[in-house]
């Protein structure tokens, strides 16, 4: 907030393991002693640890908590959170999955917070774009020109890739921190291919 963020996505903590009730503690504490709004970030690949859905229920009537970020990809789970948003106009529903996150703004959701769109930002807009317009093949379509890109993205670790991928487009250095390496010389090789077919390179 003091740089000037107009959000934070906080992810769930990681390692420990806490409760359901201990997250919405957690979630709580933060919303309550930073006056900015707040996206929760549900990602249980990467923390082991999962919010569930009447976990975000609580949490979403905090006037601070303004959205969750879903990377979970379950019909029956994303359906409970499209419900939860339906329920509360300041809560929304961002997709944290590349791979189905137009499955998700077609029931309702309210965008995706995504991976790919650091490499393809105007495409990813367009088929959020087209989805509200109720063009559902148009986007469909789009959507399919990507699926490459999506799997390739997460050839090795995110971010790995996608740093890879904005250097060779010229966005910024080749540079990555420890414990994370420069991508694979023989992932390079596909990925950059993709990147010709897109014309990015």
């Amino acid at each position: 907030k003091q740089n000037g963020a107009d959000f934070a996505l906080i992810v769930t903590p990681y390692y420990n393991k806490p409760t359901q009730k201990g997250l919405i503690s957690h979630y709580t504490k933060l919303a309550n002693e930073v006056d900015i709004p707040q996206i929760l970030y549900n990602v249980p690949s990467r923390t082991a640890c999962d919010i569930l859905p009447e976990t975000v229920e609580i949490l979403s009537t905090h006037n601070n908590i303004v959205g969750i970020k879903e990377a979970v990809d379950s019909k029956e789970r994303i359906d409970d959170l499209i419900t939860i948003s339906s329920n509360n106009q300041n809560f929304q529903l961002f997709s944290g999955d590349d791979p189905s996150f137009i499955k998700m703004i077609q029931k309702g959701g309210d965008g995706v917070i995504s991976v790919a769109a650091n490499v393809v930002p105007s495409k990813i807009s367009e088929i959020c774009k087209l989805v509200e317009e109720k063009k559902h093949d148009e986007a469909t379509f789009i959507d399919n020109t990507l699926s490459n890109l999506y799997d390739l993205l997460f050839i090795e670790s995110n971010p790995i890739p996608v740093k890879w991928a904005l250097h060779k487009m010229g966005l910024c250095d080749s540079g990555i921190r420890l414990p994370l390496l420069e991508l694979s010389n023989e992932c390079k090789a596909v990925l950059q291919n993709d990147l010709k077919e897109l014309n990015l390179i």
